[in-house]
């Protein structure tokens, strides 16, 4: 267990951030933020645009990081957002070439459900948390998403458009 130093929570080791205050947990690693305006998320949401027309029926392009070339997958019912596995899943979603394990996605990190054309996204008790809008999500409880908008995963900052 890792014990937080701003607020005493106690976290299961290999936690980046205290799942309690936000702070963050591991001395080596620095966490760097930054205040966006409405202009910086407008000027990050319009470089997404290489999808556009591209995109096949229930088709959903995902920017990883600062990407500018999306992963263009259908949604099915489930897709599952983290890591490889040593077992396949056939939902997965695979982060793991954008440093996805030093970035603190779990390798089953969350999960983007489709259904009566919204999509739909869930943590299923990630360490590291999934955040929308800069909000901690709760674990397993469902959250609607609207395109582009930004999701960390961890660390690592995802943009879903559909």
């Amino acid at each position: 267990m890792i014990k937080c130093p701003v607020c005493s929570h106690e976290n299961p080791d290999g936690e980046l951030i205290c799942s309690s205050c936000g702070h963050a947990l591991d001395r080596n690693t620095t966490i760097t933020t930054r205040n966006l305006s409405v202009s910086d998320i407008k000027a990050e949401v319009s470089k997404h645009e290489a999808h556009l027309g591209k995109l096949p029926p229930n088709g959903l392009a995902i920017y990883v990081g600062q990407s500018n070339e999306p992963l263009i997958v259908t949604a099915k019912e489930r897709l599952t957002l983290g890591r490889r596995r040593d077992v396949a899943l056939p939902d997965l979603i695979d982060l793991t070439a954008y440093n996805a394990y030093r970035m603190g996605v779990s390798r089953n990190h969350a999960v983007l459900t489709y259904k009566d054309k919204r999509l739909y996204i869930h943590d299923v008790g990630s360490v590291n948390g999934t955040w929308l809008n800069g909000q901690r999500l709760k674990p397993y409880e469902l959250y609607a998403l609207t395109p582009g908008t930004p999701v960390s995963l961890g660390q690592l900052t995802v943009y879903i458009y559909y």
